[in-house]
């Protein structure tokens, strides 16, 4: 029987098992943190909760039924959306979500809403009257 110093100084691979409602919990905070829009990518959210970002990707799918980068750009194109019938300009939404040209946002959000952010704005002006 070894003694229990020689035990104690044997490295172990620790194993971290979460219980599902931890794994919830982590998914429901990095849920809020996008439709935050706090812009961050799949490995850093996976590092800072502990778990492979494959894994990560496979939770999130199976409980939103959408990637986290999916559910991204659909809350910055939504907000987009909200924004433009408020009367900002696409050039300024474009640069304050992120995208590198306002033609790279057009299109993200012309094939998300099926109309241009011109035609959007335009639409939106003429619905609600002033």
């Amino acid at each position: 029987m070894p003694c229990e110093f020689a035990l104690a100084s044997i490295k172990v691979p620790a194993r971290k098992w979460r219980t599902r409602a931890e794994l919830l919990a982590i998914l429901a905070e990095i849920k809020l943190a996008i439709e935050g829009l706090e812009p961050a990518s799949l490995a850093s959210l996976a590092k800072n909760h502990g778990i492979s970002p494959s894994h990560l990707q496979r939770l999130f799918i199976s409980v939103y039924t959408e990637s986290p980068g999916e559910m991204s750009r659909r809350v910055r194109l939504e907000s987009a959306a909200i924004r433009l019938s408020h009367g900002e300009s696409a050039e300024q939404i474009a640069q304050d979500l992120g995208y590198s040209q306002p033609s790279a946002f057009s299109r993200a959000f012309k094939a998300h809403h099926g109309l241009s952010p011109r035609a959007f704005s335009k639409k939106c002006q003429v619905e609600s009257p002033e």
